[in-house]
């Protein structure tokens, strides 16, 4: 059908790409910078080489020289070949690839695209792995071999799941879902841009929800659900309002048109198509100048203007067929025959009733339906041999979990025991201590009362002895007295004695 937008597919244009690339080297922004470059890698060493050229491609790529970018970075390979370092092998091809995709060559450069994703696998450079796949599956989804193309998109979304980055999974599943909507399947290319739209909303900010939202109407459209994808288009102009990047507006303009043709409001669907359709004139997107044509000729079939649509269906086959934009073939060749048959042309009609019946088989032939069949089996075979695992880790977390449960179960009835014995030998030593504190407090009262008692039968003794005391010493002083007299009474008589 129409292409949707994709992380690296060509409508995500020059300003998506030049954010990969900044990643990668310095912002070379004018000849001066390309000069002073030029004069390093005359004097570098083999070893410096690489980066040097490298960086000069980036320079031409900034300045919008597609050719001059990819010469240098044919240059760079050349280089990294002499020096046999793989990672620089796969560097180079990969960005080179990206030239000649922007350069809408990229048939030239997919036989060695492939040989850098063999490197990259065997090496285990994730990084570029991640980017070699990718590539690769936009490009098979852009040529319609759809089963290459979600082979490879889901190979990356394993890998981008295992690192849990919400931003590349929501990039995946986007992807995923552009393969499902290419090929009809519009429930299922739903179910994949509600699954991204769930991963954006787990970012803090994203850059890309706009596009999003109106993937997600695209396939609303198809499902006849006009009112919510214009509601879903609106909401993405309103998210990156005022400063809408211009993929925006083509896609979101295609995606009203397509809601109003749906609707048979043809007038209104053919001026949102040629908003769309100046819009990709204006950023060099062949293919969407491509898609909304492919719409305007079927308008002017429906209005009866009949030169003015088989204009359009020209310009559709030739853009188509130039660039292998198949399901737009099988469009142009449907819209061809149906115009012929009204013109009474049947014998072009014929032939190109013919021409749409053989390509569209040989894409969506019975083959592929198997193929895509078991690509999806066996990627929901992972994803229920993981849910199994993480299933069985849930069980082996939930057995720790009860183990430790019962452990603690265990210590807390101990503790309980412990505690409650405690209380009971607490409460018995309180009692007894308790009773001990009755009998002191008895002894002390009966030591009071019998020091009471003892203090007033000693006051009395010692009130007798003073007593006693008194009379001794009263006898004592009459005792010196008598003597006192005696002697002196019997002293006259013993003079008279002595003479």
């Amino acid at each position: 059908m129409y292409q949707i937008f994709s992380i690296f597919s060509k409508p995500f244009g020059i300003s998506a790409l030049a954010i990969i690339l900044c990643s990668q080297g310095i912002h070379a922004q004018s000849d001066k910078v390309a000069d002073s470059l030029s004069a390093l890698i005359q004097r570098a060493t083999e070893t410096e080489k690489f980066e040097l050229v490298f960086q000069l491609g980036l320079n031409h790529y900034r300045k919008n020289d597609l050719n001059g970018a990819l010469q240098q970075f044919q240059t760079a390979q050349s280089i990294a070949v002499e020096q046999g370092d793989s990672l620089q092998i796969v560097k180079s091809i990969r960005i080179k690839f990206q030239m000649l995709f922007r350069l809408d060559r990229a048939e030239e450069g997919l036989s060695e695209l492939l040989y850098a994703f063999q490197i990259a696998k065997r090496n285990r450079f994730k990084d570029e792995l991640e980017l070699v796949i990718n590539l690769l599956a936009i490009t098979h989804t852009n040529q319609a071999n759809y089963d290459k193309a979600l082979e490879y998109h889901f190979q990356n979304l394993v890998l981008r799941e295992n690192d849990g980055d919400h931003s590349e999974i929501r990039t995946s599943l986007n992807n995923i879902g552009v393969v499902y909507f290419k090929m009809r399947s519009y429930p299922k290319a739903l179910e994949y841009y509600l699954l991204a739209l769930e991963h954006d909303n787990k970012m803090e900010q994203s850059d890309f929800k706009d596009q999003l939202l109106i993937n997600t109407a695209l396939c609303y459209n198809q499902l006849k659900n006009f009112d919510e994808a214009r509601k879903l288009i609106h909401d993405a102009f309103n998210f990156c309002s005022p400063t809408c990047k211009p993929y925006t507006a083509l896609h979101g303009e295609f995606g009203l048109g397509v809601s109003y043709y749906g609707q048979k409001l043809f007038f209104e669907a053919k001026q949102h198509f040629k908003k769309s359709l100046a819009v990709a004139k204006e950023n060099g997107e062949i293919r969407f100048q491509a898609e909304n044509s492919i719409y305007l000729g079927k308008i002017y079939v429906k209005a009866e203007h009949y030169d003015s649509a088989l204009t359009a269906l020209i310009n559709t086959e030739k853009v188509a067929g130039r660039h292998g934009f198949n399901e737009l073939l099988i469009e142009a060749y449907k819209e061809y025959s149906n115009l012929f048959n009204l013109l009474k042309d049947y014998e072009k009609a014929s032939l190109y009733q013919n021409k749409y019946i053989t390509l569209k088989d040989s894409i969506y032939s019975g083959e592929l339906i198997d193929r895509i069949a078991k690509i999806q089996t066996n990627f929901q075979e992972r994803v229920n041999i993981q849910t199994i695992a993480d299933k069985e880790e849930t069980i082996v977390r939930q057995r720790a979990l009860n183990f430790s449960i019962a452990i603690i179960a265990l210590l807390a009835g101990a503790l309980i025991f412990v505690l409650r014995h405690s209380i009971k030998v607490k409460r018995r030593v309180n009692a007894q201590l308790s009773d001990a504190k009755a009998i002191i407090e008895d002894q002390n009262r009966l030591l009071t009362s019998s020091n009471v008692s003892l203090n007033a039968e000693l006051h009395e003794r010692n009130v007798d002895l003073q007593r006693a005391n008194e009379s001794l010493q009263k006898v004592n002083e009459e005792l010196d007295n008598f003597i006192y007299k005696t002697s002196h009474d019997i002293r006259g008589p013993l003079a008279s004695l002595k003479g």
